[in-house]
């Protein structure tokens, strides 16, 4: 991630999408870091789409990563909701 905080996914079926990153949001029971970004599409309410993902460090380089616990996603974007009062989704 650069210094104006936005980055540059490749989506599965290979399209780059240009994000920025919204806050950081840490799990206070595991210290996991998570990302809550935009890739300010829209939805149906023609409010901008907020993303959340777990935010992984190897060797000085930085990936985001699915929460693949459903139970977790859960509470993790019920916690993070509170700070933009809208559903959150995975993107990455």
């Amino acid at each position: 991630m650069d210094k104006e905080m936005n980055f540059t996914i490749i989506t599965e079926d290979g399209q780059e999408v240009m994000c920025d990153v919204l806050s950081f949001y840490q799990d206070t029971k595991t210290e996991d870091v998570f990302v809550l970004y935009t890739d300010y599409t829209l939805d149906d309410n023609d409010k901008f789409k907020v993303y959340l993902s777990q935010l992984i460090e190897e060797r000085g380089e930085y990936k985001l990563e699915l929460v693949n616990d459903k139970e977790r996603y859960k509470e993790l974007a019920s916690n993070a909701k509170t700070l933009y009062g809208q559903p959150l989704k995975e993107l990455a």
